[in-house]
Protein backbone atom coordinates (compact mmCIF):
# COMPACT_ATOMS: atom_id res chain seq x y z
CA UNK A 1 0.00 0.00 0.00
CA UNK A 2 1.11 3.53 -0.69
CA UNK A 3 2.38 5.21 2.47
CA UNK A 4 0.53 8.48 1.82
CA UNK A 5 -1.19 9.46 5.07
CA UNK A 6 -4.70 9.97 3.58
CA UNK A 7 -4.63 6.39 2.20
CA UNK A 8 -3.67 5.02 5.59
CA UNK A 9 -6.30 7.09 7.42
CA UNK A 10 -8.99 6.05 4.93
CA UNK A 11 -8.08 2.39 5.27
CA UNK A 12 -8.18 2.56 9.06
CA UNK A 13 -11.52 4.39 8.93
CA UNK A 14 -13.27 2.16 6.38
CA UNK A 15 -11.79 -1.32 6.67
CA UNK A 16 -12.58 -3.37 9.78
CA UNK A 17 -9.27 -4.01 11.51
CA UNK A 18 -7.58 -1.91 8.82
CA UNK A 19 -4.71 -0.86 11.07
CA UNK A 20 -3.55 -4.49 11.32
CA UNK A 21 -4.04 -5.16 7.59
CA UNK A 22 -1.84 -2.40 6.16
CA UNK A 23 1.32 -3.59 4.44
CA UNK A 24 3.67 -1.12 2.80
CA UNK A 25 5.41 -2.09 -0.42
CA UNK A 26 9.18 -2.27 -0.76
CA UNK A 27 9.30 0.59 -3.29
CA UNK A 28 7.78 3.11 -0.90
CA UNK A 29 9.82 1.94 2.06
CA UNK A 30 13.04 2.31 0.07
CA UNK A 31 11.88 5.68 -1.24
CA UNK A 32 11.53 6.96 2.33
CA UNK A 33 14.86 5.40 3.28
CA UNK A 34 16.62 7.11 0.35
CA UNK A 35 15.04 10.42 1.36
CA UNK A 36 16.35 9.92 4.89
CA UNK A 37 19.88 9.22 3.60
CA UNK A 38 19.62 12.40 1.52
CA UNK A 39 18.54 14.44 4.53
CA UNK A 40 21.46 13.13 6.59
CA UNK A 41 23.85 13.90 3.70
CA UNK A 42 22.54 17.46 3.30
CA UNK A 43 22.95 18.22 6.98
CA UNK A 44 26.41 16.69 7.08
CA UNK A 45 27.52 18.60 3.96
CA UNK A 46 26.38 21.82 5.63
CA UNK A 47 28.31 21.03 8.82
CA UNK A 48 31.44 19.93 6.98
CA UNK A 49 31.45 23.00 4.73
CA UNK A 50 31.60 25.17 7.85
CA UNK A 51 35.00 23.56 8.46
CA UNK A 52 36.00 23.79 4.76
CA UNK A 53 35.86 20.02 4.40
CA UNK A 54 34.17 19.03 1.15
CA UNK A 55 34.42 15.22 1.13
CA UNK A 56 30.67 14.87 0.42
CA UNK A 57 30.49 17.63 -2.17
CA UNK A 58 28.92 16.29 -5.39
CA UNK A 59 27.90 12.91 -3.94
CA UNK A 60 24.12 13.38 -3.97
CA UNK A 61 23.35 10.60 -6.46
CA UNK A 62 26.10 8.28 -5.27
CA UNK A 63 24.10 7.33 -2.16
CA UNK A 64 21.07 6.24 -4.19
CA UNK A 65 22.90 3.29 -5.75
CA UNK A 66 22.93 -0.18 -4.28
CA UNK A 67 26.46 -1.28 -3.55
CA UNK A 68 26.55 -3.73 -6.45
CA UNK A 69 25.16 -1.15 -8.91
CA UNK A 70 27.64 1.64 -8.25
CA UNK A 71 28.94 2.90 -11.63
CA UNK A 72 32.63 2.30 -12.28
CA UNK A 73 33.31 6.02 -12.59
CA UNK A 74 32.16 6.46 -8.97
CA UNK A 75 33.37 3.21 -7.46
CA UNK A 76 36.83 4.30 -6.31
CA UNK A 77 35.69 7.55 -4.70
CA UNK A 78 32.66 5.84 -3.19
CA UNK A 79 34.90 3.14 -1.75
CA UNK A 80 37.16 5.50 0.14
CA UNK A 81 34.28 7.72 1.30
CA UNK A 82 32.57 4.61 2.73
CA UNK A 83 35.70 3.96 4.79
CA UNK A 84 35.17 7.24 6.64
CA UNK A 85 33.27 7.66 9.89
CA UNK A 86 30.50 9.90 8.53
CA UNK A 87 26.84 9.85 9.49
CA UNK A 88 25.95 9.63 5.80
CA UNK A 89 27.95 6.41 5.49
CA UNK A 90 26.10 4.91 8.46
CA UNK A 91 22.72 6.00 7.04
CA UNK A 92 23.61 4.42 3.67
CA UNK A 93 24.69 1.19 5.42
CA UNK A 94 21.31 1.05 7.19
CA UNK A 95 19.60 1.57 3.82
CA UNK A 96 21.60 -1.28 2.32
CA UNK A 97 20.78 -3.58 5.25
CA UNK A 98 17.10 -2.70 4.92
CA UNK A 99 17.06 -3.81 1.27
CA UNK A 100 17.25 -7.42 2.45
CA UNK A 101 14.11 -7.27 4.56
Amino acid sequence: MDMWEPYILSTVAHVPGGNEKIVSDRFHIMQHTNEAVGAVRKEEVRLLMEDDFDILEGTKYMWLFAEENTPERMAERFGWIRESNLKTVRAWAIKEAQRGL
